[in-house]
């Protein structure tokens, strides 16, 4: 008599789903087939999409022992706006210490609006000469960032996108234009004469055992420093091949590894053990906001792709914490097996190919 075999559904923008699927034992996992007309009723063991598939309407309502992805919650750490204050939530201290000081304001708000227009508090700002860049709460890869030294370019960018139709809004935006400012990075250390960021994930992992809430914070090993364009040249701030360094196929470099070539073990050591302290802020703001799974998941997890910056004191900063990854092509068979080794080598053990 055969024994029943447990399920896995894999949907990536990333990486081969075959490749995945060899991590499960055959003996004992068999892959389940979502279908054009899918039957919500359905039970799947474990669940990982991303991309393009968080969007497919079909996954919403499976039945999962491990899904990845959680409630709204995520968002106390996903959302630009609202890490900032969350980090000055648990300390105010450590906000000062791994994140920039940050300002928010909803374009679409009247009120918001005539402070800005109206009043001195935006324009003192830029009193000490300080550089700030502004991001929409709602975009990546670079939409929409500005960075501006002066007043008049801030308010002149802030007003062009006010009444734009942003490709990029989010539905729980509806109504809303939140944006950041943020104070800018004006000493960035360099890597070969550019500016970059270091690239890292984070997983969030929730157990319900007995109706006990277990959850686990991890910081993956392995990561990505991502250059500008072009070598760094201070202010010039319209030239994005200098100040951006958003993914540039082909150009990463392996952190930690290239990072320790580059500036030595000591240095490395510092960083990380900085990294780490902002990981575990991450997952305590994530406690504390009650984050938890969907009602249909008995498990869950999520993802994170933290983007950190460091000036050239080596002091390490939080630019932002992304709730949707963008996965950097040499390490991402290894990222699959770390999340499937944490969840499913957890609840289903010795079902895996080792």
């Amino acid at each position: 008599m055969n024994e029943k075999k447990y399920t896995y559904l894999i949907l990536s923008d990333y990486i081969d789903t075959n490749i995945v699927g060899n991590m499960f034992n055959k003996k004992y996992w068999k892959p389940y087939q979502l279908n054009k007309n899918n039957n919500v009723n359905n039970y799947v063991d474990f669940v990982y999409f991303d991309g393009k598939y968080r969007w497919d309407r079909r996954l919403w309502d499976l039945k999962t022992n491990i899904y990845s992805a959680m409630s709204d919650e995520v968002y106390s750490v996903g959302d630009k706006g609202k890490l900032y204050d969350n980090f000055v939530k648990i300390s105010p201290k450590l906000a000062d210490k791994y994140m920039m000081k940050q300002y928010k304001i909803d374009i679409l708000d009247k009120n918001n609006m005539n402070k800005l227009l109206n009043s001195n508090t935006y324009k003192n700002i830029f009193k000490n000469n300080t550089t700030w860049i502004l991001k929409p709460v709602d975009g990546f890869k670079g939409y929409g960032i500005k960075v501006v030294d002066n007043y008049n370019d801030m308010v002149e960018h802030l007003l062009k996108y006010k009444d734009k139709n942003d490709r990029y809004q989010l539905r729980r935006l509806k109504g809303s234009k939140p944006w950041v400012i943020s104070k800018y990075i004006d000493n960035p250390l360099l890597f070969g004469g550019k500016k970059f960021h270091i690239r890292l994930n984070l997983m969030y992992f929730i157990k319900n055992k007995n109706n006990n809430k277990i959850t686990n914070g991890f910081l993956f090993k392995g990561g990505a420093i991502v250059r500008a364009k072009n070598k760094f040249v201070s202010k010039n701030y319209n030239n994005k091949n200098i100040h951006d360094t958003h993914h540039i196929v082909g150009d990463e470099i392996k952190f930690p590894e290239g990072f320790t070539k580059e500036f030595g073990v000591d240095k490395t050591n510092k960083v990380m053990d900085e990294i780490i302290n902002i990981s575990n802020i991450i997952f305590k703001i994530l406690d504390n906001n009650n984050a938890n799974c969907f009602p249909n998941n008995n498990n869950c997890f999520n993802m994170f792709g933290i983007d950190i910056m460091i000036d050239n004191n080596f002091n390490v900063k939080l630019l932002e914490c992304n709730s949707q990854t963008g996965l950097i092509e040499y390490n991402i068979k290894e990222y699959f097996k770390n999340i499937i080794d944490i969840t499913v080598g957890d609840l289903y053990p010795k079902t895996l190919n080792r």
